[in-house]
């Protein structure tokens, strides 16, 4: 008999199977609209939504507002995706090793990890974030259950979880008015606007890499990493 845990893992290896199959409408969307009633056609982040959730994941597995992930498996997902809430430490290491998991399989395990197994600590996102080295580049404290992580520190945790094929080759120079790019944190956060996964929170391109990071945001930013790399 299936143990509870073996029975996730089995959920999750068709979930993935399912995006690597071309499935192109997220399970839980409604026919013509979006699976969230607080995401609608004429919010900025909306495409990125539907975009993300096409793919099963990482979206349709982000970390709910309400329940655990592991709960959500029961008892399904909020309606609601509250585009503006912000979130600490552990839901975001959850969601880049997700987006990482998901990553790798659709491509055909670009990343390698050096032990085969290491694919099911998805479940111990603590264990997978250090199996793949997901911590390498991370700037900053882990922020405690009650503190937003900031801008910053998510990009520098969401730097080790993509490969090398997203940046360009030969980055152009870029000029971010708040940050200094002479920096190890400063060079990975140019790098991704050189990639066009950020562009700034004004015309200007300031970076606000002290401000929480909300949802909406996260849902953008993973739907720019997919878009990039083809899905």
């Amino acid at each position: 008999m299936k143990t509870k845990e073996s029975l996730f893992r089995s959920l999750a290896a068709l979930v993935l199977a399912a995006a690597m199959l071309g499935a192109s409408v997220c399970a839980y969307a409604d026919e013509g609209g979006s699976r969230y009633e607080d995401v609608q056609p004429d919010d900025w982040f909306y495409d990125a939504v539907e975009h993300c959730a096409k793919y099963d994941s990482p979206l349709c597995l982000i970390e709910d507002p309400v329940h655990s992930r592991i709960d959500t498996h029961h008892y399904g997902k909020s309606s609601l995706f509250y585009p503006d809430r912000t979130f600490t430490f552990d839901p975001a290491v959850r969601d880049i090793c997700m987006l990482h998991h998901v990553l790798s399989k659709m491509s055909d395990g670009y990343i390698t990890p050096s032990n085969a197994d290491k694919s099911d600590y998805i479940f111990y996102t603590g264990t997978y974030a250090t199996a793949f080295g997901l911590y390498d580049t991370f700037v900053g404290e882990p922020t405690d259950t009650k503190t937003p992580i900031p801008r910053a520190a998510f990009v520098s945790l969401l730097y080790s979880a993509v490969p090398e094929e997203l940046f360009p080759e030969e980055p152009p120079e870029i000029t971010i008015p708040d940050v200094d790019t002479d920096t190890d944190l400063g060079r990975m956060i140019a790098a991704f606007y050189a990639a066009g996964v950020l562009c700034g929170t004004d015309e200007d391109g300031t970076f606000d890499g002290d401000r929480a990071i909300t949802r909406a945001e996260e849902a953008v930013i993973f739907s720019r990493v997919l878009q990039k790399l083809g899905f």
